[in-house]
Protein backbone atom coordinates (compact mmCIF):
# COMPACT_ATOMS: atom_id res chain seq x y z
CA UNK A 1 0.00 0.00 0.00
CA UNK A 2 2.89 2.43 -0.58
CA UNK A 3 2.98 3.98 -4.06
CA UNK A 4 2.09 0.68 -5.75
CA UNK A 5 0.98 0.97 -9.36
CA UNK A 6 -2.04 -1.27 -9.91
CA UNK A 7 -4.84 -1.65 -12.43
CA UNK A 8 -8.46 -1.99 -11.44
CA UNK A 9 -10.66 -2.55 -14.43
CA UNK A 10 -9.18 -0.34 -17.13
CA UNK A 11 -7.99 2.36 -14.71
CA UNK A 12 -4.43 2.78 -13.45
CA UNK A 13 -4.05 3.55 -9.75
CA UNK A 14 -1.29 4.53 -7.43
CA UNK A 15 -2.26 2.65 -4.28
CA UNK A 16 -0.87 4.54 -1.29
CA UNK A 17 -3.52 3.36 1.13
CA UNK A 18 -1.24 1.99 3.82
CA UNK A 19 -1.34 5.19 5.86
CA UNK A 20 -1.04 8.95 5.55
CA UNK A 21 0.80 11.70 7.34
CA UNK A 22 2.01 15.12 6.19
CA UNK A 23 5.40 13.86 4.98
CA UNK A 24 4.08 10.81 3.12
CA UNK A 25 1.32 12.93 1.55
CA UNK A 26 3.88 15.45 0.34
CA UNK A 27 6.04 12.70 -1.14
CA UNK A 28 3.08 10.98 -2.82
CA UNK A 29 1.94 14.26 -4.39
CA UNK A 30 5.48 14.98 -5.56
CA UNK A 31 5.63 11.57 -7.29
CA UNK A 32 2.11 12.07 -8.67
CA UNK A 33 3.07 15.44 -10.15
CA UNK A 34 6.04 13.91 -11.96
CA UNK A 35 3.94 11.32 -13.80
CA UNK A 36 2.91 12.15 -17.37
CA UNK A 37 -0.45 10.89 -18.56
CA UNK A 38 -2.63 11.41 -21.62
CA UNK A 39 -5.71 11.86 -19.46
CA UNK A 40 -6.40 13.29 -16.04
CA UNK A 41 -4.68 13.02 -12.70
CA UNK A 42 -7.32 12.23 -10.12
CA UNK A 43 -6.56 12.34 -6.39
CA UNK A 44 -8.75 10.51 -3.89
CA UNK A 45 -7.67 11.95 -0.55
CA UNK A 46 -8.76 10.39 2.71
CA UNK A 47 -8.24 12.12 6.04
CA UNK A 48 -4.85 11.99 7.75
CA UNK A 49 -5.74 10.90 11.26
CA UNK A 50 -3.90 10.50 14.56
CA UNK A 51 -2.07 13.81 14.13
CA UNK A 52 -3.29 15.38 17.35
CA UNK A 53 -4.37 18.98 17.73
CA UNK A 54 -2.56 20.06 14.55
CA UNK A 55 -4.48 17.82 12.16
CA UNK A 56 -6.48 20.72 10.71
CA UNK A 57 -3.28 22.68 10.08
CA UNK A 58 -1.63 19.74 8.31
CA UNK A 59 -4.61 19.36 5.98
CA UNK A 60 -4.64 23.10 5.20
CA UNK A 61 -0.92 23.07 4.42
CA UNK A 62 -1.46 20.35 1.82
CA UNK A 63 -3.77 22.50 -0.28
CA UNK A 64 -1.08 24.10 -2.47
CA UNK A 65 0.44 20.75 -3.48
CA UNK A 66 -3.02 19.33 -4.08
CA UNK A 67 -4.04 22.23 -6.31
CA UNK A 68 -0.88 21.89 -8.40
CA UNK A 69 -0.93 18.15 -8.84
CA UNK A 70 -4.40 17.04 -9.86
CA UNK A 71 -7.19 17.62 -12.36
CA UNK A 72 -9.86 16.16 -10.09
CA UNK A 73 -10.04 15.73 -6.33
CA UNK A 74 -12.30 13.59 -4.20
CA UNK A 75 -12.00 14.49 -0.51
CA UNK A 76 -13.04 11.66 1.80
CA UNK A 77 -13.87 12.57 5.40
CA UNK A 78 -14.27 15.81 7.32
CA UNK A 79 -10.65 16.96 7.19
CA UNK A 80 -10.20 16.22 3.50
CA UNK A 81 -13.51 17.92 2.75
CA UNK A 82 -12.25 21.02 4.55
CA UNK A 83 -8.95 20.86 2.64
CA UNK A 84 -10.87 20.63 -0.65
CA UNK A 85 -12.94 23.67 0.35
CA UNK A 86 -9.72 25.61 1.06
CA UNK A 87 -8.32 24.62 -2.35
CA UNK A 88 -11.54 25.79 -3.99
CA UNK A 89 -11.58 29.08 -2.05
CA UNK A 90 -7.93 29.84 -2.81
CA UNK A 91 -8.73 30.11 -6.49
CA UNK A 92 -5.61 28.09 -7.28
CA UNK A 93 -7.54 24.94 -8.11
CA UNK A 94 -7.57 23.63 -11.62
CA UNK A 95 -9.38 20.58 -10.36
CA UNK A 96 -12.95 19.39 -10.37
CA UNK A 97 -13.75 18.75 -6.71
CA UNK A 98 -16.05 16.37 -4.96
CA UNK A 99 -16.40 15.46 -1.31
CA UNK A 100 -17.91 12.53 0.53
CA UNK A 101 -17.94 10.67 3.82
CA UNK A 102 -16.34 7.32 3.00
CA UNK A 103 -14.42 5.24 0.47
CA UNK A 104 -17.53 3.56 -0.94
CA UNK A 105 -18.99 6.95 -1.82
CA UNK A 106 -15.63 8.00 -3.29
CA UNK A 107 -15.60 4.89 -5.50
CA UNK A 108 -19.07 5.79 -6.76
CA UNK A 109 -17.97 9.36 -7.56
CA UNK A 110 -14.80 8.13 -9.25
CA UNK A 111 -16.49 5.65 -11.56
CA UNK A 112 -19.94 7.21 -12.06
CA UNK A 113 -19.42 10.99 -11.96
CA UNK A 114 -15.78 11.54 -12.90
CA UNK A 115 -15.77 8.39 -15.06
CA UNK A 116 -12.09 7.53 -14.67
CA UNK A 117 -10.76 5.83 -17.77
CA UNK A 118 -7.67 4.15 -19.24
CA UNK A 119 -5.87 7.43 -20.02
CA UNK A 120 -6.25 8.67 -16.44
CA UNK A 121 -4.23 7.87 -13.33
CA UNK A 122 -5.70 7.90 -9.83
CA UNK A 123 -3.76 8.41 -6.59
CA UNK A 124 -5.55 6.98 -3.55
CA UNK A 125 -4.17 8.00 -0.15
CA UNK A 126 -5.48 8.21 3.41
CA UNK A 127 -5.04 6.94 6.93
CA UNK A 128 -5.70 3.24 7.54
CA UNK A 129 -8.90 3.85 9.47
CA UNK A 130 -10.36 5.63 6.42
CA UNK A 131 -10.34 2.23 4.61
CA UNK A 132 -9.29 3.77 1.31
CA UNK A 133 -8.47 0.33 -0.12
CA UNK A 134 -12.25 -0.13 -0.53
CA UNK A 135 -11.93 2.02 -3.66
CA UNK A 136 -10.51 -1.10 -5.37
CA UNK A 137 -13.36 -3.46 -4.38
Amino acid sequence: GRLNLIEYGSVRFIDDTYNSNPFSLEQALRAFSAIRVKGRKIFVMGDMLELGSRQDLFHRRAQVAIARSCDALIGVGRLSTEAAAKVRKSGSARADMFTCDNAAQARDILFNRICAGPDDIVLVKGSRSMKMEEIFR
